[in-house]
């Protein structure tokens, strides 16, 4: 479900960093030596995701002010990550029987 959010000051500096320009040098075989912008930037918004509770690749612009958003919420954020497990899901150890 989509809903609004709101980032602190703190937030959004730490996503305008993130998208800052980075040094462009390339290791031996082309492999560049640091990540784009881009990625530092979905990495950030992937944090922010995880410490807000939404979808970071859900993120849209509202027209509310620089520091709010809309995106799809997470389910269960605030649930202590504890999720049920049914009688068909998979063991995730070897060996172990749910």
């Amino acid at each position: 479900m989509r809903r609004d959010f709101e980032m602190s000051e703190a937030q959004r500096e730490k996503l305008l960093d993130a998208c800052k320009p980075v040094p462009v040098m390339f290791l031996t075989g082309g492999m560049p030596m640091f990540d784009s912008p881009q990625a530092n930037a979905n990495r950030a918004w992937a944090a922010l995701g995880v410490e807000m509770g939404f979808e970071p690749m859900s993120v849209r612009p509202t027209d509310k002010g620089i520091r709010f958003f809309s995106a799809e919420a997470v389910e269960g954020k605030g649930d202590d990550d504890r999720h049920e497990i049914s009688d068909d899901s998979p063991s995730i150890l070897p060996g172990v029987e749910v």
